[in-house]
């Protein structure tokens, strides 16, 4: 291998490289999620575990835990049916009454769809940030928490089921039954939602990314810098509105999500959309996941959009470079670039949090939080390994 190669090769491991302690968590997690969520599965125990879990999870962190049922409706073959579903609510309430902000992810599964992939890494992720938001904002840590965070795991999004069930999903119900009345019905104390949806497919090989010819109508911009890098899919896609509020969300992120080194290897890709025909076409890549009852609200007759980013790796339209045979257990599924993929996505939303929801303290006032999520210490050796290689 020559000097060059060399360089690039050691330095993609570092940006890649796992932080043990977020591996062995996102693995714990993921434990608790790799079997097939959905009713009509021939067993419902895998949902109801993933629902005991996430409780706990959410109450450990110090989290304010609601849970919220709902009925909706199936049609697995000619006769509806309905099922009972149920949304895991953890409120970290803040201390001056300023805009709501939620974190979501579906913690159902289709029946066909990889448990882990979709949507268990997303389940796993929104738990981290859980974890990693109220560790900043606890005491000791480097900020003082001043607007509410709702952290929410959504059941039943039958949107991905298939065509035929006429149901609304769990999101669906979270937004109209309870957020809308926990933000006394006023879109002015919402800043915004970020949904984790299908965010584990990454890949460095040409031709990787599918691209419809209705979406490079309706993403003339993205489908251009999909196009120039090959075709691959080593991108973290965000659909956005491109209302005032969403707009002032989407840059939050985007600068968090591309503020270090990791973004150099895991780019994020806005795709942010316009109201018109030309996305009729593209509506079928968004419009089943959980993002989109925010964005098509009508608590009346009057539409009210509201903002919400979707995070995902497209789904359907992206091949993964790692491929996981099924049965896939957690330990072969979180491989070096999906813990870097996810631990990117993990990191963003984290920090985009922190920026929206609360101040940072002074140092003195501080017994050494961390500040963020990012480890400088894990690039210095990275150089150091280098050096020693190269001389």
């Amino acid at each position: 291998m020559d000097c060059a190669n060399l360089w690039k090769f050691v330095l993609i491991m570092c940006v890649v490289a796992p932080d043990s302690a977020q591996e062995t968590q996102l693995q714990a997690h993921l434990e608790h999620f790799d079997g097939v969520r959905n009713p009509m599965a021939a067993t419902d125990e895998p949902r109801l575990e993933a629902r005991r879990y996430i409780k706990d999870k959410f109450r450990e962190l110090g989290l304010n835990v609601h849970s919220q049922t709902f009925n909706t409706v199936l049609k697995p073959l000619y006769e509806e049916r309905t099922v009972t579903g149920e949304n895991i609510v953890g409120v970290a309430a803040g201390t001056v009454g300023g805009p709501v902000v939620v974190v979501g992810a579906d913690y159902d599964t289709p029946l066909q769809s990889s448990p882990l992939e979709d949507n268990g890494a997303g389940v796993a992720a929104l738990l981290e940030v859980a974890r990693h938001f109220m560790h900043e904002t606890a005491r000791g840590g480097s900020f003082e928490q001043l607007n509410t965070v709702v952290f929410v795991a959504f059941d039943l999004n039958v949107k991905t089921y298939g065509n035929n069930h006429p149901g609304k999903p769990g999101s669906y119900h979270f937004l109209h039954q309870w957020l809308w009345p926990y933000i006394n019905q006023t879109s002015n104390n919402f800043a915004g939602a970020i949904i984790l949806d299908s965010i584990t497919k990454f890949s460095t090989q040409f031709d990787s990314q599918y691209v419809l010819q209705e979406f490079k109508d309706a993403f003339p911009k993205a489908a251009s810098s999909i196009a120039n890098s090959g075709n691959k899919g080593d991108f973290l896609a965000m659909f956005t509105r491109e209302d005032s509020r969403s707009i002032h969300l989407a840059n939050t992120f985007t600068a968090n999500y591309e503020k270090d080194r990791k973004a150099r290897m895991f780019r994020l890709q806005p795709m942010p959309v316009r109201d018109g025909l030309s996305f009729v076409g593209v509506l079928e890549m968004f419009n089943h996941q959980s993002h989109y009852p925010f964005w098509s609200f009508r608590p009346s007759e009057e539409l009210v959009p509201l903002p919400a980013l979707l995070l995902t790796d497209t789904d359907v339209y992206r091949m993964s470079m790692d491929v996981c045979d099924r049965p896939c257990t957690p330990a072969a599924f979180l491989t070096r670039g999906r813990e870097g993929f996810i631990t990117k996505a993990i990191d963003a939303v984290t920090n985009t949090l922190l920026n929206l929801q609360t101040k940072r303290l002074p140092v003195s006032a501080t017994s050494g939080g961390a500040g963020g999520t990012t480890t400088p210490l894990l690039f210095i050796t990275c150089i150091a390994v280098i050096s020693r290689i190269i001389l």
